[in-house]
């Protein structure tokens, strides 16, 4: 997604939660990209359930030209219904711009997060830029 949306980084942001989420009940893995052929759905049970994921794979950034090297590494923790914002450990999003109006836009909420500029996370061809 994040590929197929580097004409827009300025308004993506990362979440990042911790791991614990998958304690929540229902919790769905996928052994690869959601919506790809040959992906494995399953209801986490117990920590044994991730070793149903390929962490090479995962952690891999040279994947473009192995479709089925890519599918692994968009291996999915799916929450049903909802996950709060305020459970998220941080925030990172592409440019300093979007960091201020990011961190704008939860304070009026009352949310107090860490929000990092980390352009490094995003598909891109340049730099970010100084506005949006």
């Amino acid at each position: 997604m994040v590929a197929w949306n580097q004409d827009h980084n300025e308004h993506l942001v990362f979440l990042r939660f911790s791991l614990d989420i998958v304690a929540r009940p229902n919790i769905v893995l996928c052994d690869g990209n959601a919506r790809s052929n040959g992906t494995r759905f399953f209801v986490f049970k117990t920590l044994e359930d991730l070793a149903q994921l390929d962490p090479s794979a995962i952690n891999t950034v040279k994947y473009a030209h192995d479709a089925e090297l890519k599918r692994r590494k968009q291996a999915e923790i799916l929450v049903p219904d909802f996950l709060p914002l305020t459970e998220a450990l941080d925030i990172m999003v592409f440019s300093e711009s979007t960091r201020t109006q990011v961190l704008a836009i939860i304070r009026r909420f009352g949310i107090a997060k860490t929000v990092y500029v980390r352009p490094g996370l995003y598909f891109t061809t340049q730099g970010p830029t100084s506005g949006t």
